[in-house]
């Protein structure tokens, strides 16, 4: 296949990444003309999904399964579970550096498990004449909330670019992106202090909005493109997913500096970001019932 999606999804021992990353699959199924799935994750995960739907089941939502040893390394990640909930827990889904290396495809277009596919503006990146697209943008759900730490790295330092959707090309210049996504990973403490937000754990969206700021010369520039949508829509970690029927999601929103007050929003043919990994464990199954 010279186009497709490509997903990478490690459990620990709170989030089922494999059945969120099978429920994603299943959406972009039914939603998305380019729609060959690879997975990139490790036995313990592959293994665990496998024992909750069957094996055929399975590859018929993923094309393309990837094996790789998941990294046991000490990369804590705080989990929300609303506002009344969080727990820490360790985060490996930390190897999106070798995207370009293991991807199968020509043009891949790289998604994360919990940016859920609600309709098919994707597919719109496999025909533009761009090699490298990427958000620099998210819109809340709610749009009174404006959450800074979406804007810069810190208040000091750069733009805030999300690795949520990537699409690229195989060419030099990609190769030469994951490279510099690769090389920040590897010296995380270094770039953590040069640019401002000191930080032991390692984000995906820090490290590529690093590699965005070194590719443009150091400086703002428009040498890469965005994304065929102006945003990605989200919801944070203190909102709610509390149903899916079909295309249609429907969340509670925490109104800002109220906790526990609620706001409902349904959203129709949108995709949108989780970032309640809880709430999407808990709807995870009920995608895959629907889309078998």
């Amino acid at each position: 296949m010279d186009r497709g999606i490509l997903l990478f999804g490690h459990n620990n021992r709170t989030i089922d990444y494999g059945q969120i990353a099978l429920a994603n699959s299943c959406l972009i199924k039914k939603n998305m003309k380019n729609n060959h799935v690879t997975l990139v994750t490790d036995i313990g995960t592959v293994e665990w999904l496998y024992k909750k739907h069957s094996e055929e089941f399975v590859k018929s939502k993923i094309d393309n399964i990837i094996v790789t040893k998941r990294r046991n390394t000490n990369n804590i990640k705080r989990y929300y579970d609303t506002s009344y909930s969080k727990k820490v827990e360790q985060f490996y889904n930390i190897n999106r550096h070798e995207a370009y290396n293991l991807s199968p495809y020509k043009e891949t277009l790289l998604i994360d498990v919990d940016y859920l596919i609600g309709n098919d503006i994707l597919d719109q990146c496999f025909n533009l004449n761009y090699d490298l697209q990427i958000n620099d943008t998210s819109k809340d759900l709610l749009n009174t909330r404006k959450a800074s730490q979406f804007a810069r790295l810190d208040d000091r330092s750069i733009n805030f670019y999300w690795a949520t959707v990537v699409f690229f090309r195989k060419n030099k210049f990609t190769e030469l992106f994951f490279e510099t996504i690769k090389h920040v990973y590897l010296n995380w403490p270094y770039y953590s202090m040069l640019y401002d937000f000191i930080s032991p754990n390692y984000r995906n969206d820090h490290a590529f909005s690093i590699a965005m700021h070194m590719i443009n010369g150091m400086q703002e520039n428009n040498l890469v493109s965005r994304l065929p949508l102006p945003n990605l829509q989200h919801i944070t970690g203190q909102d709610d997913f509390i149903e899916c029927d079909g295309n249609k999601f429907k969340f509670l929103i925490e109104k800002p500096s109220q906790k526990g007050d609620y706001l409902m929003c349904k959203t129709e043919n949108t995709n949108v970001h989780v970032m309640n990994k809880f709430a999407l464990n808990r709807l995870a199954e009920t995608i895959v019932e629907q889309n078998r």
